[in-house]
C-alpha cells in the first residue's frame, strides 16, 4: 500500500515510509473504511506483484475494462507487455481502440455545437474544446474539477482527499440513465480529450415551492482553474439550455400526439432553467446575468450562513433544427 497509494493519489507523493502512508491515509479516510481498504489493497498489491496475468485477465473481463486497464497502468503495470506474454494483445488493443472510437464518435456528433474560439496563447484561431455528454469514465476527472472549484480552499490536504472521494461516489451513484431527463455534459480538450469542465442539468419531476424550482435545474458547473476564461462555462450553460429546449419540445410533441396508453402529462418539462449561486461568487453572477438569467429571490444557507441567489431564465421556444445549429460560443 505504501507503494500504490501515492500512485493513485490517496496520499501525497512525498511519503517516505509505510508509517507516514498510514498516518496520511487515516487522517482523511473514515475509520469504518480502514479494514475494507486494507484488505482490498493488500490483495490487489499482492496480485499486481506476483500474479500479473491473473489480475490482467480480471481487468479484461470486467464490466469496465478500459478503466481497469488504466488503473493497472497507473499502478505501474505495462499492460501491453504483459498482455503480449499471454497472447492477449488483440483483446487489449481492441479495448483501448473502442474507447478512442467512442470518444471520437461523441466528439464528431458535438462538432456542430462548437464554434472556433480564439486561443489567447496563439495568433491564429483554433478550436480548443468541444462539449459532449459525459461518460462514466469521465467522473474521476470531473470529481477533481468539482472539488477544486468548490471545496479545495476550504479543506486541507487530508480532508480534501476524502471530499473528493465523496464527490466521485456521488457522481457515480447518480450518473444519468438513458432517457431520464437528467444529463451531465463535459467540455473536453480537442487535441487530447481531457475533461476541462462539467455541468449537470436535471429536469426530472421535482417541485420546491420555497425555491421556485418547478422545472429544469442546472448545477455543478465547474471549469478547471487552469482553463478558465476560454468560454468553457458559457459553452456548458448554453448546451444545458439546448438540452432543456429539446426536452420541452419532446414533451410538447407528446402532448399533441396523445400517444395511446401514455399519459402525456406524465412528463412535464417547462421551457425554463434555474440555478443557484452564492452572492459572494461575483464572477458567476456576472456570467449568468450576461446570459439572460434573472434573480428570483435570496435564501440563506443554514450550514454556512451564506446568502444564495436563485436565478432563472425563460428559454425561447424554437424549432429543434434551430436549436441544434446554434453556436455554443458567441
Amino acid at each position: 500500500m505504501h507503494r500504490l497509494f501515492p500512485l493513485v493519489g490517496y496520499v501525497s507523493k512525498s511519503v517516505k515510509n509505510p508509517e507516514q502512508t498510514r498516518i496520511e491515509l487515516e487522517a482523511w479516510l473514515p475509520q469504518e473504511h480502514w479494514k475494507g481498504v486494507n484488505l482490498l489493497w493488500v490483495g490487489f498489491g499482492q496480485e499486481i506483484q506476483q500474479e500479473k496475468p491473473k489480475l490482467l485477465r480480471k481487468a479484461i473481463d470486467c464490466s469496465r475494462p478500459y478503466e481497469a486497464l488504466k488503473l493497472l497502468q497507473r499502478c505501474g503495470m505495462d499492460v501491453r507487455k504483459e498482455g503480449a506474454k499471454c497472447g492477449w494483445t488483440d483483446e487489449i488493443s481492441e479495448i483501448f481502440a473502442s474507447s478512442v472510437l467512442e470518444l471520437s464518435s461523441l466528439s464528431s456528433s458535438a462538432t456542430n455545437l462548437v464554434t472556433p474560439v480564439e486561443d489567447p496563447f496563439h495568433d491564429e484561431e483554433s478550436r480548443l474544446f468541444y462539449v459532449r455528454p459525459a461518460l462514466m469514465m469521465d467522473m474521476g476527472r470531473a470529481s477533481k474539477i468539482l472539488s477544486d472549484g468548490f471545496i479545495k480552499n476550504k479543506t486541507n490536504f487530508f480532508t480534501y482527499q476524502f471530499e473528493r472521494l465523496q464527490t466521485y461516489l456521488s457522481l457515480e451513484s447518480t450518473f444519468p440513465k438513458p432517457n431520464s431527463y437528467h444529463e451531465i455534459f463535459v467540455a473536453c480538450c480537442t487535441q487530447q480529450g481531457t475533461v476541462w469542465g462539467m455541468v449537470e442539468v436535471d429536469a426530472r419531476m421535482k417541485s420546491d415551492r420555497n425555491t421556485a424550482r418547478d422545472g429544469p435545474y442546472m448545477c455543478n458547473l465547474a471549469v478547471d482553474y487552469q482553463r478558465q476564461r476560454l468560454g468553457i462555462a458559457t459553452a456548458l450553460v448554453e448546451q444545458c439550455e439546448r438540452q432543456v429546449r429539446e426536452w420541452h419540445e419532446e414533451h410538447r410533441r407528446r402532448r399533441i400526439q396523445q400517444t395511446s396508453g401514455e399519459d402525456p402529462t406524465s412528463i412535464q418539462v417547462s421551457n425554463t432553467l434555474c440555478l443557484k449561486v452564492r452572492t459572494s461568487n461575483l464572477a458567476a453572477i456576472q456570467l449568468y446575468t450576461k446570459l439572460g438569467y434573472q434573480s428570483v429571490f435570496e435564501e440563506t444557507e443554514e450550514k454556512t450562513g451564506e446568502t444564495v441567489l436563485l436565478m432563472r431564465k425563460e428559454l425561447l421556444d424554437c424549432d429543434l433544427s434551430q436549436v441544434n445549429n446554434e453556436p455554443l460560443i458567441d
